[in-house]
């Protein structure tokens, strides 16, 4: 069965024990070798042990077996993000979803990591989009906003924050004194 073999993959994974981990995940994968979530559980131990090439090319199997699973797209789309391969991320998001701002955390994540603050910026719009009425978009925006250096546009994402969740007011307006005064 190999939902013992992944459960043992994740103990040995949780006491840093990665070698057994990726051990235990690869006998899974050899009784389930179709079942894309296995792959995930490899790649995420390739990712701990900082091998994102490796952990790359096991999210691209997962992916080939079925390229419509919008999970497998968005997990290779997010290593190859990691892995400085913009290029090839985005041509995956546009090829399932028909733009690259797609609304996941995990995306938005990836790009932030690497510093592409536009993407970011750009993701956070497009949750906002589907969810207007969501103060912590606003609010992240915000943040991202200033990390772009556009003080103008994050003091207004941080209005539209406090509009939406008055529990805010006295946090958002110091965040907005700080903007205005050139301190984020």
């Amino acid at each position: 069965d190999a939902r013992g073999f992944l459960f043992l993959s994740a103990l040995y994974d949780r006491v840093g024990r990665s070698a057994e981990a990726l051990d235990a995940a690869q006998k899974a994968l050899a009784l389930s070798p179709r079942k894309q979530q296995i792959f995930y559980v490899i790649a995420d131990v390739y990712l701990r042990r900082n091998d994102g090439a490796k952990a790359q090319e096991i999210l691209q199997e997962a992916y080939d077996l079925d390229r419509e699973n919008v999970g497998a797209v968005k997990n290779l789309a997010t290593v190859a993000i990691l892995n400085h391969e913009q290029q090839y991320a985005e041509e995956l998001l546009y090829r399932s979803f028909g733009t690259i701002a797609v609304s996941d955390p995990q995306l938005v994540n990836a790009y932030g990591q690497v510093g592409d603050f536009e993407r970011v910026r750009d993701i956070w719009l497009k949750f906002i989009q589907e969810q207007p009425e969501n103060a912590q978009y606003y609010i992240n925006l915000a943040a991202t906003y200033a990390r772009l250096g556009d003080r103008s546009r994050a003091v207004e994402a941080l209005e539209s924050a406090i509009r939406l969740n008055p529990q805010f007011k006295t946090q958002g307006e110091q965040f907005i004194r700080e903007l205005e005064a050139g301190a984020r």
